[in-house]
């Protein structure tokens, strides 16, 4: 934020809020913290998280005992491929506290809130201005009281709006962005907070990449269009030139990802093609979520989608189909090796216009894993030489069956894509 738009802020917290003339905002937010101390409840550091399951507002209308089944049908069809699920957060405090009392929590908790904007009215308007900022954090105390692990704010990139330019991300977002960081830090320190931007991964990166780690989990979603994209055209130049700019944002910080139906991974497109989309995603660094309405789009006939049918008899389907097994056995490798850290590296590697590549490190740099996927709907060759690959290094899908050389001819069929580790 910048020097005077800040200094109009902190002057005119005199008369405001109860402070004398010599209180400091510091002082005004640890009265706040102290009054809500009590209901603070511990949660997990994001890098136990991997992969969430996305039900947006899914599960509103639901009463407890059909959320129970839901929560059962999770739990023992998905045998953990899920470290979490994520919900929209239009439920009250209440209905969420009566959720953590009924249900067993074998699960990470993500909640989408819609932010509380602070426009930027500080020359003209700044008692406006604070108070906004003065409700977001007391926002912030309502979301640390909840049984939840990570937040996400779904206009979170704009939590401070420029009047001249509501559309772009402006400096001051820091502003507001570190007050909240601060504020839950106190209260809740291990309760993640997550901000998905309309710009470019590169504008994310570079954003939140200041080593502040005001937010724990960043991402563009602008990303899924451009998987997307890259399947319909047969052609990743755009897909790469995008990962090849993903970096660490900090120890503190990781990439958040997400596909979505509107984004074609749904009965539009065919199952490998799908498949294809979400091997991209969870090659990817970062966190990823896949959307509930996604898979039941894919994997569920339209009498089986049926209003009339229970969400926890369709979830059985989902996950009973044979089509959802290649998807679980990604999510189940994903889950248990190290190169899918959340902040592993990630370095793209030259290859043909059609063929994604990528290669996946762990955060010591002992494991990696190939990752290649096709984006055409026609077979495809590749080779990786010596200047990519360990020469003479051979390479198999975490699968089993095949088994590549380095500097040969490596050939995958239309949207196929692997895991490739040395042998």
């Amino acid at each position: 934020m910048d020097r005077d738009a800040s200094g109009c802020l902190m002057c005119h917290l005199t008369g405001l809020y109860g402070l004398e003339r010599d209180k400091t905002y510091d002082e005004w937010l640890l009265k706040l913290i102290e009054e809500q101390r009590a209901t603070s409840k511990p949660g997990a550091h994001f890098s136990q998280f991997r992969t969430f399951l996305s039900f947006g507002n899914l599960l509103q209308s639901l009463t407890m005992d059909e959320l129970k089944a839901c929560w059962q049908v999770i739990e023992t069809s998905t045998q953990g491929l899920f470290s979490g699920l994520q919900f929209e957060g239009t439920h009250s405090s209440d209905s969420w506290m009566e959720w953590n009392q009924q249900l067993e929590k074998p699960f990470h908790i993500l909640l989408d809130k819609t932010g509380t904007q602070v426009h930027h009215a500080s020359m003209e308007n700044p008692t406006k201005s604070f108070e906004q900022l003065k409700n977001l954090i007391i926002q912030a105390f309502d979301l640390a009281a909840l049984p939840v692990d990570a937040i996400r704010l779904k206009n979170g990139d704009f939590l401070w709006q420029d009047k001249i330019t509501p559309t772009r991300i402006v400096p001051q977002n820091h502003y507001v962005h570190r007050h909240l960081r601060s504020a839950l830090d106190r209260i809740h320190a291990s309760l993640a907070l997550v901000m998905q931007s309309q710009g470019s991964f590169a504008d994310v990166t570079d954003y939140w990449s200041d080593g502040q780690n005001e937010v724990q989990l960043a991402g563009s979603v602008q990303f899924s269009e451009i998987i997307f994209n890259a399947l319909q055209n047969g052609d990743v130049c755009e897909l790469t030139a995008m990962t090849d700019k993903f970096r660490s944002l900090s120890m503190e910080t990781a990439y958040f990802h997400t596909l979505a139906p509107a984004d074609g991974c749904n009965h539009q497109g065919s199952v490998n093609q799908a498949l294809a989309a979400w091997f991209i995603l969870l090659s990817c660094t970062g966190v990823c979520a896949l959307d509930i309405c996604s898979l039941m789009q894919l994997f569920l006939t339209p009498e089986e989608q049926s209003n009339e049918i229970p969400m926890a008899e369709k979830l059985m389907c989902v996950f009973n189909n044979p089509a959802f097994q290649p998807l679980a056995k990604l999510l189940a490798f994903r889950l248990q090796n190290a190169a899918f850290h959340p902040l592993g590296a990630q370095i793209s590697m030259q290859s043909t216009p059609a063929i994604w590549a990528v290669q996946r490190f762990s955060v010591d740099m002992v494991e990696s894993v190939l990752c290649l996927v096709n984006c055409s709907s026609q077979a495809q060759e590749i080779t990786l030489g010596e200047e990519d690959l360990q020469a003479g290094s051979y390479w198999q899908d975490f699968r089993g069956g095949k088994v590549f050389k380095a500097g040969e001819f490596w050939h995958l069929q239309p949207y196929e894509g692997l895991w490739l580790i040395k042998n």
